[in-house]
């Protein structure tokens, strides 16, 4: 499993040339599975590669078999409030985890802010439901991360 945010800034290679950089990858509304990367090619702009032409998320390069169509990165960065079943509000979903080989999501990041991010870790959350509507997604389940990031 690789997070989304290592990720950006990886090369992308495709037909043995780097084309450009990772800067956003783009979820399914349903945040199930990676529907596709854009990639920074300088000055030939922005390019949109659709996940069924990224061959592999490899440990120091994306590989690609399509240079990809030419659009402005119109995609939204993950903004969704976390709460539980009941309707407490939990946090909010900063990132996810995606399978490098079936693109699927394994789980989603939960923050609850810096402080407790800082002293107790995220909050990995691997059973969930989203309410696209609301932006929201429902908890289900989670688990807290054992490693302290994004502390100062």
């Amino acid at each position: 499993m690789r997070k989304i945010r290592n990720l950006i800034g990886m090369p992308v290679i495709c037909r043995r040339q780097k084309i450009g950089r990772l800067v956003q990858a783009e979820l399914s509304p349903d945040l199930k599975q990676l529907e596709g990367i854009w990639v920074d090619r300088g000055l030939r702009g922005t390019r949109y590669i659709p996940a069924e032409h990224v061959g592999t998320i490899g440990e120091v390069a994306v590989l690609a078999d399509s240079f990809g169509r030419r659009r402005r990165c119109s995609a939204a960065p993950l903004i969704y409030r976390a709460v539980s079943t009941d309707g407490e509000r939990i946090g909010a979903v900063v990132g996810a985890e995606i399978d490098e080989i079936s693109f699927l999501v394994g789980a989603l990041e939960v923050t609850r802010g810096f402080w407790d991010d800082f002293y107790s870790g995220r909050l990995r959350v691997e059973g969930y439901r989203v309410k696209p509507e609301r932006s929201e997604v429902i908890v289900v389940d989670s688990t807290q991360d054992d490693e302290k990031e994004d502390g100062p």
